[in-house]
């Protein structure tokens, strides 16, 4: 879900693309703390992201006859 609201977001995908590369070279380089490193801001990055999506666009996180949620506050 995330990828298709980050695809709607206007330049929302050049961030998370160039960040995988980096972790990529990383990677590629056998760089462990490196690639842990640009993990952990990849995934603090897309949390942020979700949750501002979440609050400022609530209806792309609902599934049609999925049973209601509580809000979030």
């Amino acid at each position: 879900r995330i990828r298709f609201i980050q695809g709607i977001a206007r330049g929302s995908v050049e961030v998370p693309l160039a960040q995988h590369e980096t972790i990529l070279e990383a990677l590629s380089a056998s760089d462990a703390d490196r690639s842990a490193e640009l993990l952990r801001e990849h995934i603090a990055g897309s949390l942020v992201f979700m949750d501002r999506h979440l609050r400022e666009r609530p209806e792309l996180f609902v599934d049609e006859g999925a049973p209601a949620r509580r809000k979030v506050s």
